[in-house]
């Protein structure tokens, strides 16, 4: 499983942030080094870089590059420890505190990738990148209006077209979750002006014109994504919902079922796939679609008695790993998920616990699942990675 938080900017990326500091070295070894990670040839690279921290211990550059891509193999340890190696030797290198903080944040170290990205905006102010990522940072702690600011703070510098149109989406989505609905509907459409083959954008784009009530609009924008991104799930469901929402129930059927191909039990594109069949006049599967939603609601239903038994459950499992037993505390945790298995927080304890007792295959397994639900989040995103480094999947092996 290859994994990439939602809000951060792909690692190879770092390479233009530090450009100028780089490409002042001369050894070719480095270049080498930066070809490769471009390329996708981590592996090569860090083999590379391996060599040369070894002749050269106190250069920087070397170690960062070699975090990077230590980063980019999921190895985190050996990551972070470049990387910090190289924010050591020259403390204050704003590209180098960048890199770091977009390493911790990969490997879910969010606290702590705040605090180096804050550093490297003490050392270069004018860092529009950093800007970016302590923006998201701070975005996932709901500091909304904080997190504008640095995003504005970045569209304020000059950057290339491609990142330029990547803050303005990320603003815009996020003026669009605080009801900016003008605001975001001009941050998108520069984003897709400036990338017209940015699909999350356009995507965005469809919702901030549904929430502008642009149908016409929205439905333009949506197919928009739907043709840059056919698989999407999400495109092709609000695309078919805002179809449906006009009358054209026949144009959202087919966008409806793939959506409902991707997710057979979300029920709310289940439901729109049911009234949207059931407008075209197939009502037979259009009944049948929905009852089978409500027995699978009944089925998956918990009462209040058994919320309360898993929470009970969870806090003892608590209680007794802060005694130290941690197999106790497994227990406990398997018996909150066995009778709570929706609840991601129950799940997480469980796979944290695995962890602790070293049940690495098993951790892996229960931390995806939360990832599945809760993608991104810090805490089992850093327990997966150190699962990975301590038993990899057998094709990284």
């Amino acid at each position: 499983m290859r994994l990439r938080p939602p809000c951060h900017v792909a690692l190879f990326a770092l390479l233009a942030v530090c450009g100028a500091a780089l490409r002042a070295e001369p050894a070719a070894d480095l270049g080498e080094a930066r070809r490769l990670i471009a390329a996708g040839a981590a592996q090569e690279a860090a083999d590379l870089l391996e060599k040369r921290v070894e002749a050269a211990p106190e250069d920087a550059e070397a170690h960062l590059l070699l975090g990077t891509a230590r980063a980019l193999l999921a190895q985190r340890t050996a990551s972070l420890e470049a990387l910090r190696r190289a924010v050591s030797l020259r403390p204050r290198w704003a590209a180098g505190h960048h890199a770091l903080c977009m390493g911790l944040a990969r490997f879910g170290e969010t606290e702590a990738a705040q605090a180096s990205c804050e550093a490297a905006l003490e050392a270069d102010p004018e860092l529009a990148a950093a800007h970016v990522n302590l923006g998201m940072i701070l975005a996932a702690q709901d500091r909304l209006a904080e997190a504008e600011d640095h995003f504005t703070k970045a569209l304020a510098r000059k950057a290339q077209p491609e990142a330029e149109a990547q803050t303005l989406y990320l603003r815009g989505r996020l003026r669009r979750q605080r009801g900016q609905v003008e605001a975001a509907l001009r941050d998108l459409e520069g984003a897709v002006g400036l990338r017209p083959d940015f699909a999350p954008a356009h995507l965005q784009l469809g919702l901030a014109r549904i929430d502008g009530t642009d149908h016409d609009g929205a439905v333009r924008a949506l197919q928009r994504a739907v043709e840059l991104e056919p698989e999407s799930a999400d495109a092709r469901y609000y695309l078919g919902s805002q179809l449906l929402r006009g009358g054209d129930a026949q144009r959202a059927v087919p966008h409806l079922r793939v959506a409902a191909a991707h997710r057979p039990d979300d029920r709310d594109v289940i439901y729109a796939l049911g009234r949207a069949l059931r407008a075209t006049g197939a009502s037979e599967e259009a009944t049948e679609l929905l009852r089978a939603l409500s027995r699978a609601s009944r089925g998956r239903a918990i009462s209040d008695a058994d919320i309360r038994e898993a929470g009970r459950l969870n806090n003892e499992g608590i209680e007794l790993e802060e005694k130290g037993d941690h197999a106790g505390a497994l227990a406990r945790y398997q018996a909150a998920v066995e009778i709570h298995s929706q609840d991601p927080h129950f799940r997480k304890n469980l796979g944290l616990a695995l962890c602790r007792l070293e049940r690495w295959e098993e951790a892996k397994a229960e931390l995806r699942e939360v990832l599945r639900v809760t993608p991104g989040e810090p805490d089992a995103l850093k327990a997966l990675y150190i699962a990975l480094e301590r038993a990899p999947d057998t094709e990284q092996r």
